[in-house]
C-alpha cells in the first residue's frame, strides 16, 4: 500500500466551510489521484456513512482495499459501513496522509473555508471533482487522474459546463474561465513533455 503499486487504497477527510454551512466529505485515491467529492448536510457518522456507500457505490467491480482516515468521531462506523479495512492516522500527523494534504490545498481553491455550503449546489460539487480529475499533474507525469484511474472508475467529462452556482468560487479575482485556461496551460505543457519525452527515448537518450 505504501508504494501505490496497486488501486483502491484511499485516503478521506471532511472538508469543512463556513460554520454552520455543512460539509464535504473527500475520498481519494492512493495511486490514481482519483477523487470522489460528496456533500454533508452534517458531520454525522450516519451523514458521512450514508454518502460515501453511495460514493463506493458507483465502483462495484473495483473491490476496495483500504481507507486511511484521521481520528474524528464521523469516522467512528465507516469500516463497519463500507466492509473496508480502515487505518487511523496518529493524532496531529499530517505526513502520515500526504496525498490527502495536497489534495485539499487543491480543493480550497473551489471550497475556501468562508464557503456557505448551504448554498453550494450538488452540480458545483461533480464539477469539482471532474476540474480536479481532469487537471494535469506532475507526480502522474503530466497525465490526469482520470487517464491514470482503472476503466471502472467513473469517468469525468474533458469538456465542462460552468457551474451554476458561483458561491464556490468564492475566491477574489478568481473565475471558472481563469481555471480552464489554467488546464489548457497545464494540457499544452503535458503534450510538449511527452513529446520531449517520447523523441529523447528514441534516441537512446536519457529524459530528466
Amino acid at each position: 500500500m505504501d508504494r501505490r503499486q496497486r488501486f483502491s487504497d484511499w485516503e478521506t477527510d471532511t472538508i469543512v466551510a463556513a460554520k454552520g454551512t455543512g460539509v464535504s466529505v473527500k475520498q481519494v485515491e492512493r495511486k490514481s489521484r482519483h477523487i470522489m467529492l460528496g456533500k454533508l448536510d452534517t458531520k454525522q457518522t450516519t451523514t458521512l456513512c450514508r454518502v460515501s456507500i453511495n460514493q463506493f457505490a458507483l465502483l462495484p467491480e473495483c473491490p476496495q482495499r483500504t481507507m486511511t482516515t484521521d481520528n474524528g468521531m464521523e469516522f467512528a462506523n465507516i469500516q463497519k459501513a463500507l466492509n473496508i479495512k480502515v487505518y487511523f492516522a496518529n493524532p496531529h500527523s499530517p505526513w502520515a496522509r500526504g496525498i490527502n494534504e495536497n489534495t485539499n490545498g487543491q480543493l480550497r481553491n473551489f471550497i475556501p473555508k468562508s464557503c456557505d455550503m448551504s448554498q453550494t449546489a450538488n452540480d458545483d460539487i461533480v464539477l469539482t471533482q471532474a476540474l480536479l480529475n481532469n487537471r494535469p499533474r506532475k507526480c502522474l507525469n503530466y497525465h490526469p487522474p482520470h487517464a491514470r484511474s482503472p476503466k471502472n472508475y467513473p469517468r469525468c467529462a474533458s469538456v465542462l459546463k460552468p457551474p451554476l452556482n458561483y458561491q464556490i468560487l468564492q475566491r477574489p479575482k478568481y473565475h471558472l474561465k481563469d481555471h480552464l485556461d489554467s488546464m489548457d496551460c497545464h494540457k499544452n505543457h503535458s503534450k510538449k513533455h511527452l513529446e520531449y519525452s517520447a523523441n529523447n527515448s528514441s534516441r537512446g537518450g536519457q529524459v530528466k
